[in-house]
């Protein structure tokens, strides 16, 4: 790996990680409610049950959570969020 990368890669790590603690803050208390059932491993049609919600809101919820923690797929965004 050439040294230019390994400098990139780290500046990416680093500004993801600023970016998770500044979206958490930006979160809506509903993103936060869904946010909670998904670190909990509940499907999207078991969060929209408990919370009594819409699927697709559930889904629009996620979606805005991606958005702000600058993410790509869930998976990210609960590791991008774990720390916080």
């Amino acid at each position: 790996m050439q040294a230019g990368h390994l400098r990139r890669d780290i500046r990416a790590g680093m500004t993801r990680t600023w970016h998770s603690y500044k979206s958490l803050e930006r979160l809506t208390p509903k993103e936060r409610e869904v946010l909670g059932l998904l670190r909990l491993g509940q499907p999207t049609l078991g969060i929209g049950a408990r919370l009594g919600i819409e699927r697709s809101t559930v889904q629009r919820h996620i979606a805005a959570m991606m958005l702000k923690s600058q993410v790509h797929s869930r998976a990210e965004l609960l590791k991008a969020l774990e720390k916080e």
